[in-house]
């Protein structure tokens, strides 16, 4: 009843879907979901953490300039491009929300996003047999609303891996408690699309979703596309 809050309740048929297009909200189902209304990430329900501790391919986006944050709004305009693309276009469905945070399932696989610190970074990932697609989907999708919304704020990235015993007792990994994720570290990383130079983007949903974002990208800084696997780690 988060709308009730915010949205008088003789009004919610036509105020909520006007909210809904500006990623104020979510249409959930028969309701609506506020995330800036919920809590923050705390306490992930007990079978979800487990499935959070399998094998995941996750990256972390900051700005590049210390005095830069990421913009707040950012992650509530990634979470509706990732509502569509994954419930609307690939059957999947949102299990968490929080004010920082939402996980997807899709096909015995997770994806999510959480918005790290005092907005500081951003974090993406995927858990599970498709997590490298699935990381590659919300990665195209980060960074096409981010140029899309924040067109001048460069950005930096790192690879988030869990942390295990021993590099917990490394001073030189620098292991840190992630809210969502358990103990992780970060790792250099340059390439994140799954990708050949020599045959198309797989799978077929991934070179879709790509086609269809990239071309906003260059539309947005006049890039001459030079074949469907050119441009995109400009941006990524």
């Amino acid at each position: 009843n988060s709308h009730a809050q915010v949205v008088p309740y003789e009004h919610k048929e036509d105020v909520l879907p006007l909210l809904a297009e500006f990623d104020i909200c979510f249409a959930l189902g028969k309701g609506y979901v506020f995330p800036a209304l919920l809590p923050p990430t705390m306490d992930i329900p007990s079978w979800l953490q487990r499935s959070l501790q399998e094998p995941m391919a996750a990256l972390r986006y900051s700005p590049a300039r210390e005095e830069d944050m990421v913009p707040p709004t950012l992650a509530l305009v990634l979470t509706g491009r990732l509502l569509q693309a994954v419930s609307v276009r690939l059957g999947g469905d949102p299990v968490f929300f929080a004010s920082n945070a939402t996980i997807f399932h899709r096909q015995g696989s997770y994806m999510g996003l959480y918005l790290a610190g005092s907005n500081q970074a951003i974090d993406v990932f995927a858990i599970g047999t498709d997590r490298q697609a699935l990381l590659s989907l919300a990665s195209v999708h980060l960074m096409v609303a981010a140029q899309e919304n924040y067109s001048k704020l460069l950005w930096s990235k790192q690879r988030l891996a869990h942390a295990n015993a021993a590099d917990r007792q490394n001073a030189m990994v620098s292991p840190f408690q992630h809210p969502v994720l358990g103990w992780c570290r970060t790792d250099a990383v340059t390439t994140t699309l799954i990708r050949s130079h020599w045959v198309p983007i797989a799978p077929e949903w991934l070179a879709a979703e790509y086609d269809d974002t990239i071309s906003k990208i260059m539309s947005l800084h006049d890039i001459e596309r030079q074949g469907q696997n050119k441009g995109l780690d400009k941006w990524l």
